[in-house]
Formats: C-alpha cells, sequence, structure tokens
C-alpha cells in the first residue's frame, strides 16, 4: 500500500505541548494508518473508521490537528465526496452531514463551542465571511445566522 507523504515544508515540527505532543504529519503516516477510498459496504466503512480511530486515539496528536489527520485518510472517491460535503449543499445538508460525521470525532466535536467552530470552518466563503462578524455564538445561533444568509444569497442571485 502506497502511503503519501507530505513535503516537509508543508508539516510542523514536532514540539512537546503539555501532556501530549503535536505530531507531523509524516510522523503520523509512519504509523501506517488505514487508508479509505470509498465503499459501498457499510460494515467495511465502519471497520476502516474503528481502525482510523484507533491510530488517532493513540497517537495522542493535538485535538486540532486530528479532523486534519483523518481527512488525509481519505483517497480518490472518499477524499472527492469529503471536498464536495460543503461546498454544493444548502446549509441544512452540510449540518446533517456534519451531525452524522461528528459521531466519528468525538474528540474534536466535543461541545457546542468546537462544534461551532468546525460548522463555521466548512462553510462556502460568501457565508463565512457574513457570519464571521459575529462572535460567540451558540451552535444553534450560528447555524440560524448561517441559514439567514444562505437566503440573502439566494434572495440576490434571483
Amino acid at each position: 500500500m502506497h502511503i503519501p507523504r507530505v513535503p516537509s515544508e508543508q508539516v510542523a515540527p514536532t514540539e512537546q505541548t503539555g501532556g501530549g505532543y503535536a505530531w507531523s504529519l509524516n510522523r503520523f503516516m509512519q504509523l501506517n494508518p488505514p487508508l479509505f477510498s470509498g465503499t459501498t459496504d457499510p460494515m467495511e466503512a465502519n471497520r476502516w473508521i474503528v481502525d482510523a480511530r484507533k491510530i488517532l486515539t493513540a497517537s495522542e496528536c493535538l485535538e486540532s490537528r486530528l479532523m486534519t489527520f483523518a481527512t488525509f485518510l481519505l483517497l480518490r472517491e472518499a477524499e472527492e465526496w469529503w471536498r464536495e460535503l460543503s461546498g454544493n449543499m444548502i446549509v441544512a445538508q452540510y449540518e446533517d452531514k456534519l451531525n452524522a460525521l461528528s459521531r466519528f470525532c468525538p474528540r474534536v466535536i466535543s461541545d457546542d463551542a468546537a462544534r461551532a467552530n468546525h460548522f463555521k470552518m466548512g462553510l462556502r466563503i460568501k457565508i463565512h465571511k457574513q457570519v464571521n462578524m459575529v462572535k460567540n455564538l451558540t451552535y444553534a445561533e450560528l447555524v440560524e445566522n448561517v441559514g439567514i444568509a444562505e437566503r440573502d444569497l439566494l434572495e440576490e442571485r434571483s
């Protein structure tokens, strides 16, 4: 199995931080995490999730990097699906997908603020700019504001 490598200038050096380590992506990939290119078999997909979660947990990498590392394990169709996740969705679809996927990353999306942050990071740029001006929103408030921003953009196009 080919393990993709990242140019060293794109990877932060490893540094000790408190009780954990800020792992570099190359160091993480040396653990030979399972790569995933997609499947129609839900059991196979679930096995990948279980195996990937084990390595992500064992690596003790910083929570802020877990999503980056997990998405780096996606190849071909799975990677394309991930890229398209928010780009062409309406907000309600994006919210549903984020909620469904968050069960696979409970350490990353552990509370309301983290959920709101990840939701905001995946928004289309025009919507992100509109809602980014308001700080400290709960997840529910953010979703409501994003829905309003989306409706405004749709009205501008018509």
